[in-house]
């Protein structure tokens, strides 16, 4: 499995959720050193940020999906956690890795983060997190186990070919993403965006 996690130079020491990516590919065991300081920086125009068509995947509530019609047969697919469903695809600029893959002959599958929903509450969403852990409940492991049980059936009804399976997540997606990751031997490759 490869795996991606991002991180970066700020104000010249290395910092967490900046915009490098460093790829792994020995697994489990990583090991992350510093890349070359880099002085380039890319922003997003507003003219570059895309609003996605993305429909709900039949019989999964709170997972759309963006790409190739589900009749087309299987297709490679990447699973993304970031937000809820419908903003993870259609939101810019939470939508830029589907929309930076929307060319290609995939299919982005998102599914709504617990505790997620509008704005305010997703602001909230970690203080909502952390009362569960404070209680006990492991929130990205129960929600993990549920995700890899919609993925079964993403399989098992032909929306994902076989060992063509990617995960990425944003922020407490990626937490996500690396549980499903950890449960889940389909899982080719993981793409951890600012964990």
């Amino acid at each position: 499995m490869a795996f991606a996690v991002t991180n970066g130079w700020v104000d010249g020491r290395w910092r967490a959720g900046g915009s490098r990516a460093v790829v792994c590919r020995s697994a489990p065991r990583m090991t992350l050193s510093p890349p070359r300081k880099s002085t380039r920086r890319v922003v997003a125009e507003p003219e570059e940020q895309h609003t996605l068509h993305h429909a709900e995947v039949p019989g999964l509530p709170h997972w759309r999906y963006t790409g190739p019609d589900l009749n087309a047969g299987p297709l490679p697919a990447v699973v993304y956690f970031s937000l809820t469903a419908a903003q993870s695809l259609g939101l810019p600029p939470y939508n830029s890795l589907p929309a930076s893959l929307a060319s290609q002959s995939l299919r982005v599958f998102s599914v709504s983060l617990p505790a997620h929903g509008t704005m305010p509450q997703n602001a909230a969403a970690l203080s909502t997190w952390a009362r569960h852990y404070s209680a006990g409940t492991d929130v990205a492991a129960s929600f993990a186990t549920r995700a890899a049980r919609a993925i079964d059936q993403l399989f098992h009804r032909g929306y994902i070919a076989n060992t063509n399976l990617h995960l990425a997540g944003l922020s407490r997606g990626a937490a996500v993403a690396a549980a499903v990751a950890a449960r889940d031997d389909r899982v080719r490759s993981l793409l951890l965006l600012s964990p």
